[in-house]
Formats: C-alpha cells, sequence, structure tokens
C-alpha cells in the first residue's frame, strides 16, 4: 500500500470513535510480515490522541534471514491500557526471558516459533499493570536490569565506556573518514577499554560524537564487523564480539 493511502486510512481510523475489537480491515492497511519499514512511519502516534491504533516494528532471524514483524495494538498509545509484565522460568527455577503485552498468550505462541530457547520454559508468571505504554515499556527495562533474565539484550548487557563529550572529533579526508573511525574503535578494543560482550554506542551517537555522518558510522562498524571484532544483534544493537582475537 503506497504510504500516502496509508495515512489516508489510519486518519480515518482515528476520526471515528469505535468501540469493540478491531476492525478486520487493519491486517490489509498493517500486514503482519513486511518486506520494509515503510508502512511504520507513524508509530506510536494517533492524532488528536486517539482513539486508533498503537504499533511497535521488532525484527528477528539469524544472519541474511530477517523478518520484520509489528504488533498492533488498539487505543490511544497515551491511554491507561491493562498490560502483561511476563516472566518465563526453566525447570530449575532460572528467569529466562522477562516481557511485556497485551496478549501474553498470543506473546507466547510468537516466542514459541520465533526463540531457539522456548523448549526450556517450564513456567511462566504473568503480573497485570494498569499503566499507559511508555511506562510498562519503563518497568519492562528495569525488571530487565534488576533481575538479569538470561536470553533478554536489549536492557541487560553492559554499555562501552563512551563519553561523547571526550571522543574525538575526526578531521580526515572524506574517503579516510570511516576507517579512521574504525581505527579509533579498535584501539577502544584492544586496549581493553571495550571488553567482549559490551553494547557499543549507537550509531548515531558515534557519528555525532565524531562529527562524522551517520553512514560514514555504519561503515565503520561494518569493518570491524567483517574484522570479527563487533557482532550484532537482531534488535538489541551491536556488540563487542565475545570471542576477540
Amino acid at each position: 500500500m503506497p504510504e500516502l493511502a496509508e495515512h489516508t486510512a489510519l486518519e480515518r481510523l482515528y476520526s471515528t470513535n469505535r468501540s469493540g475489537r478491531l476492525l478486520p480491515a487493519i491486517s490489509d492497511i498493517y500486514p503482519k510480515r513486511m518486506e520494509s519499514w515503510r508502512y511504520l512511519g507513524t508509530a506510536g502516534s494517533c492524532p488528536n490522541g486517539g482513539p486508533g491504533i498503537s504499533y511497535h516494528p521488532f525484527e528477528w532471524g539469524s544472519g541474511s534471514l530477517v523478518a520484520r514483524e509489528i504488533e498492533v495494538e488498539w487505543g490511544a498509545p497515551d491511554s491507561f491500557t491493562p498490560t502483561a509484565l511476563y516472566r518465563l522460568y526453566d525447570a530449575a527455577d532460572a528467569l529466562l526471558y522477562v516481557g511485556i503485552s497485551t496478549h501474553p498468550k498470543a506473546r507466547f505462541t510468537q516466542h514459541s516459533i520465533y526463540k531457539a530457547w522456548w523448549p526450556t520454559v517450564a513456567r511462566t508468571s504473568v503480573s497485570w499493570l494498569e499503566v499507559t505504554r511508555q511506562e510498562a515499556l519503563a518497568i519492562e527495562a528495569a525488571v530487565i536490569r534488576d533481575e538479569e533474565p538470561v536470553h533478554n539484550g536489549k536492557h541487560n548487557a553492559r554499555n562501552a565506556p563512551f563519553s561523547p563529550g571526550a571522543w574525538p572529533a575526526i578531521d580526515a579526508p572524506v574517503r579516510q573518514k570511516a576507517s579512521t573511525l574504525a581505527s579509533l574503535i579498535r584501539a577502544e578494543i584492544e586496549s581493553g577499554r571495550w571488553q567482549p560482550g559490551m553494547r557499543t554506542p549507537e550509531i548515531e551517537v558515534l557519528a555525532a560524537a565524531s562529527n562524522v555522518g551517520v553512514g560514514t558510522a555504519n561503515r565503520a562498524y561494518e569493518y570491524l564487523k567483517k574484522e570479527g571484532l563487533l557482532v550484532a544483534r537482531i534488535g538489541n544493537g551491536t556488540f563487542v564480539a565475545t570471542a576477540v582475537s
């Protein structure tokens, strides 16, 4: 569906007060699996505060095979919506995973399909929160940091030490900027300041601190991935490789 037609359909949904379940036509506007992010330009926003839909992009996969999906929720994103905070445990009662969802049973089904560790889940725990989506995300992040589940990565990793104000701005010819930045990052890894398993700075943050474009910073990361010094974890960021030679 062209982007303009998508936005028109969204405006019609938002401007009409409706009750009951989500309209079946929503699947025509937002197919569950997509080949690109082009449908996600208005994610998390409802004109005039809703009612409408809130949707959240995420991706899964490995290697060159990546699938992008969305979770669609009915209602204004800033409204108080019952949201499940769930925990998954193995047979030894070790915490495997923490997440949030308005439909935990459906989420468990997704996990059973896409998570290789799902067969080790022995029990689940669900607590219902009456909060906004943003508050639920903050609670989820805090629980992951405090309880350190085995398979969460987004909030459950040490960040590589990085101070944008102290990071050197790159003054090099255009064609050498990416390799110069890669050398700076390589030095951080080889010195031991950036240790295996640490999450590296986000591309946008690194680019701004280095006074280069986002594309240049991304190329620097790609150089180091090819060297085996960095590794990307889909949905979680870029990390120092755990086996650095």
